[in-house]
């Protein structure tokens, strides 16, 4: 029995991935400090803790914790700024 190969969708769609896979190493590259970059830093708020509910959804997690971990992302989204994020109080 052969194996099929699997080839992309188009030539675009892997020069797109490629593309990704450069700009990604390109960014690796450029922390030469080795400073650890906080992952979460640049997401917009609104996308952000969409991402959020849908960890919730996808883990199974209860309803009542979703708000904990809206928090806890945006804590750890901007740490030194905790004290002003009214999500908070």
């Amino acid at each position: 029995m052969a194996q099929e190969k699997r080839t992309s969708d188009s030539p675009e769609r892997a020069e797109q991935a490629t593309q990704a896979f450069h700009d990604e190493l390109a960014k690796l590259t450029e922390n030469v400090a080795g400073e650890i970059r906080n992952p979460l830093k640049g997401i917009p708020r609104d996308q952000l803790l969409k991402d959020v509910a849908e960890f919730q959804w996808d883990k199974g997690l209860p309803d009542d914790i979703l708000p904990l971990l809206r928090k806890g992302a945006l804590v750890a989204q901007s740490p030194a700024d905790f004290e002003a994020l009214e999500e908070l109080d």
